[in-house]
C-alpha cells in the first residue's frame, strides 16, 4: 500500500511542472497505469489516492497556457474517467474530481477562471459521455445522479461554492444537447440526468442559483419545443424549394412536457420547499402544461380548429355588418341641419317653380337633404331618438318683467321704505321744471 500511494504521489508532482513536454508525457502514462490499477482483480483505489492523483491534474491545468493548449489539455484530463476498468472505480474518480474543484475553486484567480470553468464544461461532457458509452444502463444512471444529488449539485451544503452550481445550471442543458447530436437521449433516462439539477432549484436557499435555474435549465427547456417548431417550419419550407440558410442547431433533445410537467409539480408539492421555490416550480409546471395541452392529438386538435373557425367566421361577420354602420356614420349630418336643409329646399322649390328645367352638369340634390356633391365627414353623437327629438324641441321663453319676490311669496316692493329727497336734490328738481316750461312757453323758430 505504502509502494502504490509512492506511485500516486510521483504522478502527482511529474503532472505539476512546468515543462509541457514532460506534462503531456505523465498524463499519457497515467491513463496506461489507470486502467491497469482499476482491474476487478486490482487492490481497489482509497479516496485519500484517487484525491492524490487529481491534486495533480488540477495543477496540470494550471500550469498550461494558450488557449488551444488549454482545451485540449481539459479534454485529455476529463477523458480519463474511460481509463477506468469498473463502474465503482469511475464513479470514484468522478466524485474526486468535483470535490477537487470545490476545494480549490477559491483558490483560483480571475486570469485563470476562465480555463477551469471550460474543463467543468469538458468534464461534465465526458462524464455523461461515460454513461452513454455503457447503453444508460439505468443502476450506473441513478448512482452517478445520487452522487450529484450529495455531492456538487447538494442544495444545502455550504461546503460546494454558489459558483460552481451557478456555473453547472448553465452549462447542464447545453452539455445534454451537444451529447444528443451524436446518439439521441431516451426521454426517461433524460428525465434521470435532470433529476439533481431540478432537486437544486427545489431545496437551495440562494437566490442567485435559483435565478440561474431559471435562467439556465427552466428557460432552456421551454426553448426546446420552440425551436422543434422552427425546425419543422423550415423542413418544411425546404421540401416547397425555398432556400433557408444554415443555422447552428441549438439543441437536439426532446423532451415529453407533461412529464416534466408532473415532475415539477412533484417537487414543489414537497411540504419541506420555501414559498419562493414552491411558486417557481409551479410556474414551470403551468407552462409546460399549457405546451403539452397545445400539442395534443389529432382529434382534439381538430375539435379545438373547429372551435377557432366559428369564432373567426363570428367576428368576420361582425365586422362586415360593422362596415356600412362605420360608412353612415361617417357621412351622416345632424338632424337638425338636415331638418334646415329640407325647409330650405322646399322654399327654393316654391319659389323657382315645378316648370325649371334642371341646368345640365350640375348635380342632382337628394331628397336625403345632401345638396353638396362633396360628402364631408362629420363626428355624430351616439344619443337615442328620444334624446335627439329633446335637443330639437325649442323650450318656451318667459319675456315677462322679473318680479323680485320673497321666500314666502309677498313682493318685496311693497314693503320697501322710500328714498328721501335732499334740499339739493328739490333745487335740481326745480331747476330742471322751470327749463321744460320755458322750452314749451317759447315760440318755435320759422325756417328761412
Amino acid at each position: 500500500m505504502q509502494a502504490l500511494g509512492g506511485r500516486e504521489a510521483e504522478f502527482a508532482r511529474r503532472l505539476s511542472v512546468s515543462d509541457k513536454t514532460s506534462r503531456e508525457r505523465a498524463l499519457k502514462k497515467l491513463r496506461t497505469w489507470l486502467h491497469a490499477r482499476s482491474q476487478p482483480s486490482a487492490e481497489t483505489f482509497d479516496m485519500e489516492e484517487m484525491m492524490k492523483l487529481w491534486r495533480g491534474l488540477y495543477y496540470c491545468m494550471w500550469m498550461t497556457d494558450k488557449p488551444l493548449v488549454q482545451e485540449d489539455c481539459a479534454q485529455n484530463i476529463s477523458s480519463l474517467v474511460h481509463s477506468m476498468a469498473t463502474n465503482f472505480a469511475a464513479l470514484q474518480f468522478v466524485d474526486c474530481g468535483w470535490l477537487t474543484i470545490c476545494q480549490e475553486w477559491h483558490n483560483i484567480d480571475r486570469l485563470r477562471m476562465d480555463k477551469f470553468l471550460m474543463m467543468m464544461r469538458h468534464y461534465l461532457r465526458q462524464n455523461f459521455a461515460y454513461l452513454q458509452k455503457h447503453r444508460w444502463d439505468s443502476e450506473l444512471v441513478a448512482e452517478m445522479m445520487t452522487n450529484f444529488s450529495l455531492g456538487i449539485l447538494e442544495p444545502t451544503s455550504e461546503e460546494i461554492p454558489t459558483g460552481v452550481q451557478l456555473h453547472l445550471t448553465d452549462i447542464y442543458i447545453p452539455v445534454l444537447g451537444d451529447l444528443a447530436q451524436q446518439e439521441p437521449i431516451p426521454w426517461n433516462v433524460l428525465l434521470q440526468l435532470l433529476q439533481p439539477i431540478l432537486g437544486l432549484c427545489a431545496k437551495t436557499d440562494k437566490p442567485v442559483v435559483l435565478k440561474g435555474f431559471c435562467s439556465g435549465v427552466g428557460n432552456a427547456l421551454l426553448e426546446l419545443s420552440s425551436v422543434h417548431e422552427e425546425d419543422s417550419s423550415k423542413e418544411e419550407s425546404m421540401e416547397d424549394g425555398e432556400e433557408v440558410q444554415e443555422e447552428k442547431v441549438v439543441s437536439a433533445l426532446r423532451v415529453d412536457h407533461g412529464a416534466i410537467a408532473e415532475a415539477f409539480f412533484a417537487l414543489g408539492s414537497d411540504s419541506s420547499v420555501s414559498q419562493k421555490n414552491r411558486s417557481t416550480l409551479y410556474m414551470y409546471k403551468r407552462r409546460f402544461e399549457s405546451i403539452a395541452v397545445a400539442h395534443v392529438p389529432s382529434s382534439s386538435t381538430a375539435a379545438s380548429t373547429a372551435e377557432d373557425t366559428e369564432e373567426t367566421m363570428a367576428e368576420r361577420d361582425v365586422s362586415a355588418a360593422a362596415e356600412p354602420m362605420e360608412e353612415n356614420m361617417e357621412v351622416a349630418t345632424p338632424v337638425k341641419k338636415r331638418k334646415k336643409r329640407r325647409r330650405k329646399l322646399s322654399e327654393d322649390s316654391s319659389g323657382a317653380g315645378s316648370d325649371t328645367p334642371a341646368t345640365p352638369g350640375t348635380p342632382q340634390t337628394s331628397q336625403g337633404g345632401d345638396d353638396s356633391p362633396v360628402k364631408k365627414k362629420r363626428i355624430r353623437l351616439s344619443l337615442d331618438s328620444n334624446q335627439i327629438k329633446q335637443f330639437s324641441k325649442k323650450d318656451p321663453i318667459d319675456v315677462s318683467p322679473w318680479k323680485p319676490t320673497s321666500k314666502g311669496g309677498k313682493s318685496l316692493l311693497k314693503n320697501r321704505t322710500p328714498t328721501p329727497i335732499t334740499p339739493k336734490m328739490k333745487r335740481i328738481l326745480a331747476q330742471s321744471k322751470a327749463k321744460a316750461e320755458a322750452a314749451q312757453q317759447s315760440p318755435s323758430k320759422s325756417p328761412s
